[in-house]
């Protein structure tokens, strides 16, 4: 089975009288075709989205955030230990900063726990919970786990332990006894907005507790360095960035282009980033890969040391050694997906899922290896670390079969498993590979029985190349921050190629100069590099338009999403 071509899809032109009504209110016609592409079919769902609103009420319609608030109150009045137990990822580890950081502005004693990825995995273990406790913890307070732990949970209620648990994961089984479950996924939950991230779930206790305890004063002065966390972790864990997550990422984008806090600078450095120009996409290609490579090949640990670093020169040397890791990610990532791919070509051509185990597919790239998967051949994916006992690793899915609910179909066969619709990581002893594999076939060919798998790139509108200027890039800044349920506007030109070149060290990336009777533009596709033979004379481009900086000048640039000659680009 081959890499698949995509096909272009343009979305239909949105009611005339739609846009009439949207022109009215002030919106302008393409943001208004751009947001009906993104399913909003009235004008009150578009003034809605271009200005969230949040109401600070509706807090404490997430199920027990008063309970949590009121155990932590008493903890902190006794000055017992709160242990704040994280996660791995840049999602855990920006939710236990932010909780130790609230905790600690209301007096409180912190411990942390932020567990290795290949020693202990994801979600509470045992062996931790112990010497927390032995270092005199009273209290675990989770950040982004502890949904699926219940056999831990009560471990550590066996030993003495008051639980809460913050998280965001879907709920498959019943809930752990924990003292308290703050998740707006719990089916008992009254909170409107259930899409929160685990730092998003943090945030709202975080600030219930500060506002009951202290008051605005405290919170004022908090809730900036909280929001920088907060935006970086929402929008590395790809949950939905509309409703309250998009409020909540555009407040805290602000915050983290103004932020003093030296493991964030410092990180920004080592991305080559400038802070004042800041957006989303450079959080997740920038900062988020740097603060996840840690626990990906090393210790999670050295990120959560950044995000809370005090000194600038230990911020940096920790900036440094987290560029390195990643560095070595990218390495171990490309090699184990050349592996991935022979064995898909060799072994599954026709598969309606993806199932690669390896035992060089080490927990902390499998899901990047399942991702690419998904991405190229257009089928789910799991790719697991292969082990003469177990196999551990990650699944990543697509729209229209949900890997979480395929995964509790097999449940008798995991020794762990939990996650998302579209994501999920687990655990399965070796013996049991096959059948694992065979069951989620089965169900991954009733589900995407009759669903044209091959890869789409959405357009959201086609333009004459001169139409691709400044102007419409000013347009398009009502709609950021850009991320699932939010993609950035994708569009297509036709013009000439009057150049074509690979740039970067290996060639990988493509540079073409494009022209037509009415307008030019430069155009860059990072690892497009390979179409460049095949390039030339009239093409059709499907783009982004980005703005540049470069040697301190600002050039606007179309950001290439995919390439064809005319011959070809005409038929799709």
């Amino acid at each position: 089975m081959a890499k698949l071509i995509k096909t272009w899809r343009v979305h239909e032109p949105a009611p005339p009288d739609l846009l009439a009504a949207a022109r009215t209110e002030g919106i302008h016609p393409l943001v208004a075709q751009l947001l009906f592409n993104r399913g909003l079919a009235d004008v009150s769902a578009m003034r809605a989205f271009l200005r969230p609103e949040s109401d600070p009420g509706a807090s404490y319609l997430l199920r027990d955030l008063g309970k949590a608030v009121a155990l932590l109150r008493s903890a902190l009045q006794r000055q017992s230990i709160i242990a704040v137990y994280g996660d791995y990822d840049a999602d855990g580890l920006t939710a236990a900063a932010l909780l130790r950081e609230a905790l600690l502005g209301v007096g409180g004693q912190v411990d942390i726990h932020i567990p290795q990825r290949n020693a202990e995995g994801y979600g509470l273990n045992k062996p931790a919970l112990r010497q927390l406790r032995e270092r005199g913890a009273d209290l675990i307070l989770t950040a982004d786990c502890g949904i699926a732990s219940r056999e831990e949970v009560e471990y550590a209620r066996q030993l003495g332990l008051a639980v809460i648990v913050t998280d965001h994961h879907e709920l498959h089984g019943a809930l752990p006894s924990a003292d308290a479950i703050v998740n707006p996924k719990r089916p008992d939950s009254g909170y409107p907005y259930r899409e929160l991230a685990g730092v998003g779930v943090a945030y709202k206790l975080a600030e219930s507790l500060v506002l009951g305890l202290s008051g605005p004063g405290l919170w004022a002065c908090l809730e900036p360095s909280l929001l920088s966390l907060l935006a970086i972790g929402t929008i590395a864990d790809s949950v939905p960035l509309i409703g309250e997550n998009r409020l909540l990422v555009q407040r805290g984008l602000v915050a983290l282009r103004q932020t003093a806090r030296p493991g964030l600078l410092a990180l920004a450095d080592a991305a080559g980033l400038r802070l004042p120009e800041l957006d989303e996409s450079d959080v997740a290609f920038g900062l988020a890969p740097r603060l996840n490579a840690a626990g990906r090949v090393a210790d999670a640990r050295l990120a959560f040391q950044l995000l809370v670093a005090e000194d600038e020169r230990e911020a940096e040397r920790l900036a440094r050694t987290l560029e390195s890791h990643n560095q070595e990610r990218q390495r171990l990532t490309e090699r184990c997906l050349g592996i991935a791919r022979e064995i898909v070509e060799r072994e599954q051509p026709r598969a309606p899922l993806l199932l690669v185990a390896h035992e060089t597919f080490t927990p902390g790239v499998a899901g990047l290896i399942a991702a690419k998967l998904v991405e190229e051949f257009g089928r789910p994916a799991l790719a697991l670390q292969w082990g003469p006992e177990q196999c551990r690793g990650s699944a990543r899915s697509l729209e229209g079969f949900d890997i979480g609910w395929a995964l509790a179909n097999c449940h008798a066969l995991l020794e762990r498993y939990g996650g998302h619709p579209l994501a999920a990581g687990l655990t399965v002893a070796t013996p049991r590979l096959a059948d694992l594999r065979e069951r989620l076939c089965s169900l991954a060919a009733s589900a995407l029985a009759d669903r044209d798998l091959a890869p789409a790139l959405e357009i959201d509108a086609t333009l004459d190349l001169a139409a691709a200027n400044r102007d419409l890039y000013h347009l398009l800044r009502e709609l950021p921050p850009h991320g699932q349920g939010n993609p950035e506007p994708v569009f297509a030109s036709r013009a000439w190629c009057s150049e074509c070149r690979t740039v970067g060290r290996d060639g990988s990336h493509l540079r073409l100069k494009l022209e037509n009777g009415s307008g030019e533009a430069t155009a860059v596709g990072f690892g497009l590099g390979h179409l460049a033979r095949s390039l030339a004379g009239e093409l059709d481009v499907a783009y982004t338009l980005r703005l540049n900086w470069w040697n301190g000048v600002e050039r606007l640039e179309l950001r290439l999403k995919d390439v064809r000659p005319v011959a070809i680009g005409s038929r799709a």
